[in-house]
C-alpha cells in the first residue's frame, strides 16, 4: 500500500511538473519572445536561456523518469527525485518571476514580521554546504541580535541573498574564498508603547576571490538572461542576480551594488532599511500561520453536519489527481467523494432527495480546466442549487489578482495553486483542525474515520 501511495504521489508530481513547464514556456514566449519591439540582443539572450532551461530541466527529469519506469521507490531514489523536483521548481519559479518583472508587474511579496536572524542563518547554511562541495573556503558572518524582528518578505530576501552566494560560489575556483558578512543595526528609539521600534539598517556583503568581471559587463549581468564573458564555461540562466535586484530594490526599497575587478574577484553589497521591533515577550512575535486562503474554510456551515454525504468533494478531470487527493483524505480520516467533470459534480450536489434539497458536502474542491464544464461554471451552477458551503479552486494556472477577484465574485471562497503554497495537503490539514475545533465547541461526536474515511466510487 505504501509503495502504491508513493507511486501515486510521484506520478502526480510528474504531471504537475509538465503542466508548470508548459505554462512557464508559454508565458515567457508571450511576454518576451513575441514582443515585436524586443531588441536583437534580448532575443539572443532569451533563446540562450530557453536552450539552458530545456537542457537543465531534461537533466533533472531524466533520473525522475528512470525511477518511475523501474518503480524502485527506495529511500535513496525518493531523495533523488525530491532533489530533482526542487531544482526544477526553482528554475520555473525564477522564469515566471522574471516574466512578471519584464511585463512591468511586481512580485507577490508578503510583508510580515520575522526574526532577522533567519536572513543570516538560511543563506549561511546554504553557503556552508555548497562551499564544502566545491572545496572553497567559506567565511561565516558574525552573530547578530536574535531578538530583533523586521518586517518584509522573508522568502524573497532569503532568496536574494542566496542567489548572490550561489553566483559567488559558481565563479570561485576550488581553493578560493567566499566571505559572507551580515550586520543589522536597529534604531533604539522607543515608540509610545515602550517597545523598541522604527527601522533597522541591514548591510549584507558577499565577497569572492573568483574570476571577476569588467566594469563594462556589470550592467549586462544585471539584465534578465544576461551573462558576462568570464572566460569560464559556466552554465546558468542569467536570472539569479536580476531577480535579487528586483527582490531587494523593487520589493523592499533597498540598494543592490556590485564592484568587481577582472582576475581579483567580485563584491556584492545589499543594504536595506526595514521596519523593526523588539517584542516584549516571545508571544508578541508570533503572527498567524494560517493563510487567508485557508481561513475561509471556517465559513462552511456543513463541516460538522451529520447529514453530509462526504466531508470533501474533489472534482478534477485527471484520474490520478483524484486518486492522490483521495489518498491524502483517507490518511487524515476525511470522508471523500470524487467527480471526473463539472457536470458530474453538479449532479452529485443536486442529489436525488425527495425533499428537493441538495446533497451536502462539507467542502467542494474544483479544478479549473475540465473540458465540457470548467471550474468557474461549475461553481456558479453549484451556488445556484443553494449550496452555502466552502468552494475552493485548486488550479495549475498562475492567476493575477484581478482574476482571483473575479473568481471570488463568482462564488469561490479560496484559490490555491497546484504545487504552490499553501497546497492541497495544507488545505486538508487545516480542514481537520477547523473540524476538530468546531466539534469541540459544539460537543458533537466526531465522524467515524473507520466508516467515513476513503473515497466513494467515481
Amino acid at each position: 500500500q505504501l509503495r502504491r501511495d508513493q507511486e501515486f504521489s510521484l506520478l502526480f508530481t510528474s504531471l504537475a511538473v509538465g503542466e508548470a513547464l508548459g505554462y512557464s514556456v508559454e508565458r515567457m514566449m508571450r511576454v518576451t519572445f513575441l514582443n515585436e519591439h524586443m531588441a536583437t540582443e534580448t532575443a539572443i539572450r532569451f533563446r540562450r536561456a530557453c536552450d539552458y532551461l530545456s537542457h537543465e530541466i531534461r537533466n533533472q527529469l531524466f533520473p525522475f523518469s528512470q525511477i518511475i519506469d523501474s518503480r524502485d521507490f527506495c529511500e535513496a531514489n525518493v531523495e533523488v527525485m525530491i532533489s530533482s523536483m526542487g531544482t526544477v521548481n526553482h528554475i520555473l519559479n525564477s522564469a515566471l518571476s522574471i516574466a512578471r518583472i519584464s511585463a512591468g508587474k511586481r512580485l507577490h511579496a508578503e510583508h510580515k514580521w520575522f526574526r532577522i536572524s533567519r536572513l543570516r542563518r538560511g543563506p549561511m547554511l546554504y553557503g556552508q554546504g555548497a562551499a564544502k562541495d566545491r572545496s572553497i573556503r567559506f567565511k561565516e558572518p558574525a552573530e547578530i541580535d536574535a531578538g530583533i524582528e523586521v518586517r518584509g518578505d522573508e522568502n524573497l530576501l532569503v532568496q536574494a541573498i542566496t542567489n548572490v552566494l550561489s553566483n559567488a560560489l559558481k565563479f570561485t575556483p576550488a581553493g578560493g574564498t567566499v566571505a559572507f558578512d551580515f550586520s543589522a543595526v536597529p534604531d533604539r528609539r522607543l515608540s509610545p508603547d515602550g517597545v523598541a521600534a522604527t527601522t533597522c539598517s541591514i548591510d549584507v556583503t558577499v565577497t569572492d576571490s573568483g574570476c571577476g568581471i569588467d566594469d563594462a559587463d556589470i550592467a549586462e549581468v544585471l539584465e534578465p538572461f544576461g551573462q558576462a564573458s568570464t572566460g569560464k564555461n559556466q552554465s546558468g540562466t542569467g536570472l539569479g542576480l536580476p531577480l535579487a535586484v528586483a527582490m531587494v530594490e523593487l520589493e523592499h526599497g533597498g540598494k543592490f551594488e556590485i564592484t568587481s575587478q577582472r582576475g581579483i574577484g567580485t563584491k556584492v553589497r545589499i543594504t536595506l532599511a526595514l521596519p523593526c521591533r523588539q517584542a516584549v515577550a516571545p508571544s508578541d512575535m508570533v503572527e498567524p500561520t494560517v493563510s487567508p486562503e485557508l481561513e475561509v474554510m471556517k465559513r462552511s456551515p456543513y463541516l460538522t453536519d451529520p447529514d453530509v454525504v462526504a466531508e470533501v468533494l474533489l472534482v478534477d478531470d485527471m484520474k490520478v489527481n483524484l486518486k492522490v487527493g483521495a489518498m491524502m483524505c483517507a490518511k487524515l480520516g476525511i470522508s471523500c467523494a470524487t467527480a471526473r467533470s463539472g457536470c458530474e459534480a453538479v449532479e452529485l450536489v443536486r442529489g436525488a432527495r425527495e425533499d428537493g434539497q441538495f446533497a451536502k458536502y462539507g467542502m467542494v474542491v474544483l479544478d479549473m480546466n475540465m473540458g465540457e464544464m470548467n471550474g468557474d461554471a461549475t461553481c456558479v451552477e453549484i451556488r445556484k442549487l443553494g449550496y452555502k458551503g466552502c468552494i475552493m479552486l485548486l488550479t495549475g494556472n498562475a492567476l493575477e489578482e484581478p482574476d482571483k477577484l473575479q473568481l471570488r465574485q463568482l462564488g469561490f471562497d479560496g484559490i490555491l495553486v497546484k504545487a504552490g503554497s499553501p497546497n492541497l495537503n495544507d488545505m486538508l490539514r487545516e480542514f481537520c483542525a477547523i473540524r476538530k475545533e468546531r466539534q469541540a465547541s459544539q460537543l458533537l461526536t466526531p465522524l467515524s474515520s473507520e466508516s467515513n474515511a476513503g473515497f466513494k466510487s467515481e
